[in-house]
């Protein structure tokens, strides 16, 4: 299991160097365009805030876990979420899971799987707060796909709790056996806690994604509640694509052609591949950062 573990460790980084590879030269293109106009210090401000976006989802999670009764450390919970986060690129989505509960004893692993659901709901549930918070306010317009996209989101997340899903995923990780659909989802204070957390995590994102575009072009301040929808929209349309690690190609698609109704459409393809190395850049120092301060596994 170690020499397997290490392997997959190696395997990761080598995935995220060779994806930030590939969007330099996909893109060189319009990076040559748009290059004389580049400002690094939105960039640089960028990568700070989508690593702050990180920081408070782990203390989101920390929080999750603790009540659920995976105790562990900060840096411990800390360790678990930002190595997990890049199982996503290599080999996909269940990686995702099967890297979360390989930190944790086994005496933990079953709530370390209902923490990953509530996890994953709560952010849902933030994200649809969000819109019909802004949209009643009259700072974002209702769009009945965005209405859609989340109705199958949720439904996609049923799915992938249930029995059926689990027991196909335990077949390729044997870690995964003693994960069961969650019969507890937590308190109402716990939820009162962390959809507030989570949309904090989302204001967060979508500052990095107005600097990445200030990086580059021009969008007004009022937008950002717009740019916010338009990245977690995105975001949900990749996690949906089973087929695409980390939603590679069809977050960045879908997201180049919301922002295109804000900024010109060659901005919004250097935009979205600029986020993704924000993104890839964000995880490998936050994964870096607890790798090697954190113990290997949170203990009993």
């Amino acid at each position: 299991m170690g020499r397997a573990s290490l392997l997959l460790k190696r395997m990761l980084w080598a995935a995220i160097g060779a994806t930030v590879a590939w969007y330099v030269w996909r893109n060189v293109g319009q990076l040559r365009e748009y290059g004389h106009g580049f400002d690094f210090r939105f960039v640089a401000l960028s990568i700070v805030f989508a690593m702050l976006a990180y920081l408070l989802n782990i203390q989101v999670w920390t929080r999750i876990a603790n009540h659920c009764g995976a105790h562990a450390s900060w840096s411990e919970h800390a360790r678990a979420w930002s190595i997990s986060r890049l199982g996503r690129y290599v080999p996909g989505k269940v990686a995702t899971i099967y890297l979360r509960l390989e930190r944790y004893p086994d005496t933990h692993k079953i709530s370390a799987g209902v923490s990953l659901y509530v996890e994953i709901m709560s952010s849902l549930i933030a994200i649809c707060v969000f819109t019909v918070f802004f949209s009643a306010r009259g700072a974002l317009p209702v769009d009945l796909v965005w209405v859609a996209l989340l109705g199958v989101g949720l439904a996609a997340l049923a799915m992938l709790s249930s029995r059926r899903f689990l027991d196909f995923a335990s077949n390729r990780f044997p870690v995964l056996r003693k994960l069961r659909p969650p019969s507890r989802k937590g308190g109402a204070g716990l939820w009162m806690t962390i959809i507030p957390l989570q949309m904090g995590v989302m204001v967060l994102h979508g500052t990095s994604l107005y600097f990445a575009i200030s990086a580059i072009s021009e969008a007004p301040a009022a937008a950002i509640v717009e740019i916010t929808v338009y990245y977690y929209f995105a975001g949900l349309a990749g996690m949906l694509a089973l087929f695409a690690p980390a939603g590679i190609g069809v977050r960045e698609a879908v997201l180049a052609g919301l922002l295109r109704t804000l900024i010109p459409l060659p901005a919004a393809v250097v935009t979205v591949a600029l986020i993704r190395l924000v993104t890839v850049v964000a995880e490998l120092g936050i994964s870096a950062i607890f790798y090697r301060l954190a113990p290997s596994r949170a203990s009993p």
